[in-house]
């Protein structure tokens, strides 16, 4: 609740209150503070949301009619086909891959390099750890 006393502290404040608060780029998702949290714009904010259905890895569907994993992400407001798979991971990797591209054609060279850096790590860390389970 009190953790910010000078919004302009946080990493990413770029003089507009035009931002989104963000604890989990920098830190675990657990807590909200200066060391942890980052300004983002909304954009970036929406494209940190998985796509992940309650039965299947993220990014991931089961297409019954043909047998195979089907791969979506969403990206810049449409939802992209990425192709159908044999295994759900061949079609997990698939969506974590294009998301680590559609970040870098997104946010490459308009965001803090910082935080840029933060958001490929936390990409290919929650993709290592999905598809190891």
């Amino acid at each position: 609740e009190n953790f910010v006393k000078d919004f302009t502290s946080i990493l990413g404040y770029d003089g507009t209150y035009d931002l989104d608060v963000d604890k989990d780029i920098l830190g675990d998702s657990t807590e909200y503070s200066i060391e942890k949290c980052c300004l983002i714009p909304n954009d970036m904010n929406e494209f940190l949301k998985i796509n992940k259905n309650t039965n299947n890895l993220s990014g991931v569907s089961y297409d019954k009619a043909r047998n195979k994993y089907q791969s979506k992400i969403k990206f810049k407001n449409k939802t992209i086909s990425l192709g159908r798979y044999n295994t759900e991971i061949e079609a997990c990797s698939k969506y974590w891959d294009s998301k680590i591209k559609f970040a870098n054609e997104l946010f490459l060279n308009n965001a803090n390099p910082i935080i840029f850096k933060a958001l490929i790590n936390k990409i290919i860390m929650i993709k290592n750890k999905e598809l190891s389970q």
